[in-house]
């Protein structure tokens, strides 16, 4: 360290010294020690719902809730994402069918999966129309009847306002309508029965943990059928 160096740390260094410890050039005194007890400060978090009035001096609160901490204790968080399971029963002229719905909704939307069925089926040997005849040939029947119905589908749920939803989807459906003739054979009314898209939609009603829901489901446009449901939310 070259001698201007050294003169001007020298200077700094009693600027610095007189400063904080009220003190000239440096001595060989002895010097007076006092021991400064340490004490504890309390950290003042600046909160926007404290304001300071003009006239008095005074803090006034208006805010009525405190939703600023970062991580507030016993504070409710939302779920990301809530399922819920809904039992189906659809109505048709001809058919009763019975079913689930499985959901998994967030705060804006949704998806959802369904199924259901009248757990009935039949092969059917062969068509005819609804007038009786097959081929130009008019058939005779025994009187029996046998409708299936089932559906499988996919969509997605819309949040409307508050408890209520909008679910519309897509998927999978078939409805037959089959006639038996006198030799015991089984004939598929074709312009009675149904399958291909099957479309449907409707709304769901949430609160808590209770779910219900209502809507409509058609098979290629041709075979509709009422659907309600209940269930729960988890």
């Amino acid at each position: 360290m070259s001698t201007a160096q050294k003169d001007r740390f020298e200077r700094i260094r009693r600027r610095y010294t007189v400063a904080f410890e009220g003190m000239g050039a440096r001595t060989d005194k002895p010097r007076l020690k006092v021991e400064r007890p340490e004490m504890e400060v309390p950290k003042l978090e600046w909160r926007p719902d404290f304001l300071l009035s003009s006239g008095t001096g005074e803090i006034l609160r208006f805010a009525q809730n405190d939703n600023l901490s970062r991580h507030p204790e016993g504070a409710k968080q939302s779920k990301d994402l809530s399922a819920g399971l809904l039992i189906l029963g659809a109505w048709r002229p001809d058919a009763i069918s019975y079913g689930g719905m499985v959901t998994f909704t967030g705060e804006r939307c949704g998806i959802y999966i369904k199924g259901r069925s009248n757990f009935k089926s039949m092969k059917a040997d062969y068509s005819c129309s609804s007038d009786g005849t097959s081929d130009g040939h008019i058939i005779w029947t025994s009187g029996k009847e046998c409708h299936t119905d089932m559906s499988a589908g996919a969509g997605g749920i819309f949040r409307i306002s508050g408890p209520l939803s909008l679910y519309v989807g897509s998927g999978y459906g078939s409805a037959r309508t089959l006639w038996e003739d006198a030799s015991g054979k089984w004939a598929e009314v074709s312009d009675y029965s149904a399958k291909g898209l099957c479309v449907d939609s409707g709304i769901i009603f949430s609160k808590g943990h209770f779910s219900a829901s209502a809507g409509i489901s058609t098979i290629s446009l041709k075979a509709a059928s009422l659907e309600i449901g209940i269930g729960i939310s988890f």
